[in-house]
């Protein structure tokens, strides 16, 4: 079945009165009816191309993987997890310079933050090459030119079952 945009036309003048997007049956359904007495009639229109993508398309992307990748709520939350992520990894940086020995959960906790960082920057390098690219491929959300941590979160998983 064909999906086509027709345009609803005044029959005796030929204003455009609408648009609508039907596939080729219901077109056909509604030419036969002709529920427009001769008032109206339906005429098969071609779409202009698509705008190209642009640098801002590709950057809303990366904003909508940090926002899945970070679990936040929007992009104000996103940002809000990055700056205090990068402010309790400053705090845990300075306990050693200190003189002082990190325990072992913020130990953990300065790997976990790389990690994370680690992550965040693969998205945006992703992004980058993505926005340099020319023109910017049209499957640019497709998973294939992103980083792909579900992997590397299995293979964590495995590490950390099979030391137990």
């Amino acid at each position: 079945m064909t999906v086509q945009t027709y345009q609803i036309l005044d029959a005796p003048n030929g204003d455009v009165i609408n648009r609508i997007l039907v596939d080729s049956e219901a077109a056909e359904e509604m030419l036969n009816a002709d529920p427009g007495q001769g008032l109206w009639r339906l005429e098969i229109i071609e779409l202009p191309p698509p705008p190209p993508l642009t640098i801002a398309d590709v950057n809303n992307e990366v904003v909508r993987r940090l926002i899945v990748l970070t679990e936040a709520r929007d992009e104000k939350h996103l940002d809000y997890i990055q700056m205090r992520d990068m402010q309790e990894a400053l705090t845990l940086q300075q306990i050693p310079l200190d003189g002082e020995t990190l325990t072992a959960e913020q130990a953990a906790r300065v790997v976990e933050l790389g990690e994370m960082r680690d992550k965040i920057t693969q998205v945006r390098d992703a992004g980058n090459v993505l926005s340099a690219t020319e023109p910017i491929p049209a499957d640019y959300k497709d998973d294939n030119h992103w980083p792909d941590f579900t992997h590397a979160e299995e293979t964590e998983g495995e590490v950390t079952n099979a030391g137990n």
